[in-house]
């Protein structure tokens, strides 16, 4: 019979292969139907379940796992959870919340890798239950985890960028993470991924502390090579600073001289790029190099189709608020929204910021303004 570490890991690889099944589109259907019977679906003839539900009744009878299997149980349903969510949300969620109270009340024996998994699957299930993450962030607070540097700089930014994730808020934690950072020598164990990634996180939340800010901000100038950085950490770290009003000049103007320097922006995601010129204009940092890069890219396009509404009416509101010049990004913005045959998708916000962008930038464009007025 199976034992507990053969459920879990069996479980495991059958997670990992259902989502890359689920991956690879229509075309591999078949294998798709296949691994998601085996994983969660009913056996016809004989009207029973399969192996998550199988492996649920193992974590009910036996309670019990080992850490590694505890995780290991819990990461297969982070894999494979929007399916099983699809087929059955209310067993994905059930199951989570028994293996939830496992965790907090067995916290001591897992390590931070084991934690992070966990905190990775719940947040990627979407997990309605709020109280876990809340209740496994009192439990490393009381267990001095951060201050007691139990926790590597992987595993703090692994940590925060989890809460952020699922948007549940602890301040305490956060409190806790951001004075611990400030009390270091310096921050050199942290990789400028890993900086990047806690400055969004406390940014996601709602979470500011100028110290924590400021000493990343210090780092990341005098010491980061912005070459480690992947595009979507670039726009996040400036993001994270202008969402929450922390002000470093010295920051924007490297992060915005290297992005500038870059033979091209085909690595930026639509996201990153409005996000990118939206945190200079809010953060009042005038590049004028870094926003003619990126209108010479968005210009050079095919199609706006990949923009959705939000991004694509934030990127002339920036070039407004900046009072930066580019009547050809205008008009490829504009001729793209004129020609949509509905606006139902644009928020009034949305819109609204459109018509702003384009009065104060003194743009006309006839066919967008005839659009928002029907």
């Amino acid at each position: 019979s199976f034992s507990k570490i053969n459920v879990s890991q069996t479980t495991l690889a059958l997670a990992k292969i259902i989502h890359s099944a689920s991956e690879k589109g229509p075309a591999k259907g078949t294998a798709h139907q296949i691994f998601r019977h085996l994983l969660i679906g009913k056996i016809a003839l004989k009207k029973e379940r399969t192996l998550f539900h199988i492996a649920a009744q193992h974590v009910l009878a036996a309670g019990k796992f080992d850490a590694q299997s505890l995780s290991d149980f819990i990461y297969a349903f982070g894999i494979a959870g929007d399916v099983l969510k699809l087929e059955d949300e209310k067993m994905t969620y059930g199951v989570l919340d028994i293996l939830a109270y496992e965790v907090v009340t067995r916290f001591e024996i897992l390590a931070p890798p084991q934690v992070f998994n966990i905190l990775w699957a719940f947040a990627n299930v979407k997990s309605p239950n709020s109280a876990f993450f809340e209740e496994l962030a009192d439990r490393v607070i009381e267990l001095d985890l951060i201050k007691t540097y139990t926790y590597s700089a992987r595993d703090i930014s692994n940590m925060v960028w989890a809460y952020a994730t699922r948007k549940a808020k602890h301040p305490r934690l956060f409190t806790e993470i951001a004075d611990h950072m400030v009390k270091l020598y310096n921050v050199r164990t942290f990789t400028p991924r890993e900086l990047s990634n806690v400055v969004w996180a406390f940014a996601t939340v709602g979470e500011s502390n100028a110290k924590l800010f400021e000493k990343v901000g210090d780092h990341v100038v005098g010491h980061a090579n912005l070459n480690e950085l992947l595009p979507q950490a670039l726009s996040d770290i400036v993001w994270a600073y202008a969402t929450v009003g922390e002000s470093h000049k010295e920051l924007f103007e490297k992060v915005a001289d290297h992005i500038a320097m870059m033979d091209n922006l085909n690595e930026f995601s639509p996201q990153a790029l409005s996000n990118l010129v939206w945190a200079y204009a809010t953060a009042g940092e005038s590049h004028p190099l870094l926003f003619k890069k990126v209108a010479e890219h968005i210009i050079g396009l095919d199609n706006l189709d990949s923009f959705d509404p939000q991004h694509l009416s934030n990127i002339p509101w920036a070039y407004a608020t900046a009072g930066v010049s580019h009547p050809m990004l205008f008009e490829k913005v504009g001729d793209h929204i004129g020609m949509l045959h509905k606006l139902e998708k644009y928020s009034l916000h949305a819109l609204s910021n459109l018509v702003w962008a384009y009065a104060t930038a003194n743009e006309a464009h006839p066919k967008l303004f005839k659009k928002l007025a029907n």
